[in-house]
């Protein structure tokens, strides 16, 4: 189609813009169309797809209605373009190797999990004091726990930065009792 007039949004097809799941966006959805309404429009992500075959790039586009003057022949905006293709597929690889690496961390971490309970039934067996060879059982089970929190946070960590923030409210304390146990445990082994 033919350029659009300045001030003026043009069609979804000229600028080739789609939401990042590549759905086309309605011209109302544009984001600089949405702030020559008067709306300020945050950062958000935006498909581009250019009229040259394939090539497509992930912009973040912000926009800002401008005050009108009297001598302003129409709705005005500033628009901030941002082109994050580059970050976004880092973004993706970074989330592909931590879930690799995450599970290939538990494969083995499973395994020490079964070994200590194999250990354990043993322990049973023995008709001796087994007290202290079962502390150190417990501490080899919480170890082997607490790095499958671990490995399950970093997994969480990678996918966290493409969700949605949904803040709750959480209590400290376990955080802090488990802190101080792993200290105490720490000291007690040396």
């Amino acid at each position: 189609g033919n350029p659009s007039a300045p001030g003026q949004a043009g069609s979804p097809e000229e600028h080739g813009l789609s939401h990042p799941d590549g759905t086309p966006m309605e011209l109302d959805e544009i984001p600089h169309v949405r702030a020559l309404r008067g709306e300020v429009v945050p950062a958000e992500d935006v498909l581009r797809i250019a009229p040259d075959p394939g090539h497509e790039a992930i912009l973040s586009i912000a926009a800002v209605p401008l005050p009108r003057s009297a001598s302003a022949g129409g709705p005005l905006a500033v628009l901030l373009v941002h082109d994050v293709t580059l970050e976004r597929a880092h973004r993706r690889e970074l989330q592909a190797f931590a879930g690799t690496v995450a599970h290939d961390l538990k494969a083995p971490l499973t395994g020490v999990g079964s070994w200590a309970e194999i250990l354990g039934d043993q322990l049973d067996v023995l008709g001796v004091d087994v007290t202290e060879p079962r502390a150190s059982l417990r501490r080899i089970e919480t170890s082997a726990a607490r790095m499958d929190q671990l490995i399950s946070d970093l997994l969480s960590y990678s996918q966290a930065q493409s969700a949605m923030l949904a803040p709750v409210s959480l209590s400290l304390t376990g955080m802090v009792e488990a802190v101080a146990r792993d200290l105490r445990d720490v000291n007690a082994g040396t």
